[in-house]
């Protein structure tokens, strides 16, 4: 009877620890473009070792429940190229045929819920996350096809990302109710641990703040 809270602690904590290696290697690729926005960045703190951190945090995730890391990665990774589909990349294929390369390994090694449940969820966390982000940086940033039809920045911007969001995450609790409750609460601990290293200033070490 006891097993069973640890195996579901276990669940959120591999959800918990890929969330924040996404989030530390998105903010890794990301920190210039931050900058330029005046977003704080964990790369303010982590400096180069930020990349090193992320990939930590993805080892432990996959330590603790691979079945529950894995697709979420993978599909952050897909998304991630939804961004700019045509542009090539060091393997010599454009971004679009890294996506469906990402999402048919997926399928193949997790299972086609596994891969759609993972789609739909960080859809929703991306679409939300950008219309809270949407003083400090233009709506569907990260999705510009999106902007493109919707009008970059403007209200039918924001009403549309958060109607896409909710959706996405409806579709998410139809496929499994449980694991969109681990993937919300991750993404509301991660978004507050960023928050309060913004609020707080935090800095690399041995850097003194202006």
């Amino acid at each position: 009877m006891c097993s069973m809270p640890l195996v579901e602690i276990g669940r959120f904590l591999a959800v918990f620890f890929c969330g924040l290696a996404i989030k530390l290697l998105d903010d890794f690729l990301d920190h210039q473009k931050d900058a330029l926005w005046g977003r704080w960045n964990w790369v303010e703190r982590l400096g180069p070792a930020t990349a090193v951190y992320g990939m930590a945090a993805l080892a432990v995730a996959c330590s603790l429940d691979a079945q529950q890391a894995l697709p979420l990665f993978w599909a952050a990774y897909a998304l991630g190229m939804v961004s700019a589909p045509a542009e090539r990349y060091p393997s010599g294929t454009s971004a679009w045929m890294e996506t469906i390369s990402c999402l048919v390994f997926c399928g193949f090694c997790f299972g086609l819920q596994h891969t759609t449940f993972a789609l739909f969820a960080l859809m929703a966390v991306q679409c939300i996350d950008d219309v809270m982000d949407s003083e400090q940086t233009p709506v569907c940033a990260a999705w510009p096809l999106v902007g493109h039809m919707v009008g970059r920045g403007s209200m039918w911007d924001r009403v549309t990302m958060t109607v896409v969001g909710s959706l996405c995450g409806g579709m998410a609790v139809l496929l499994d109710p449980m694991a969109t409750g681990r993937v919300g609460a991750a993404a509301v601990l991660i978004w507050v641990m960023a928050r309060m290293g913004e609020r707080l200033g935090w800095k690399k070490s041995g850097e003194v703040e202006k």
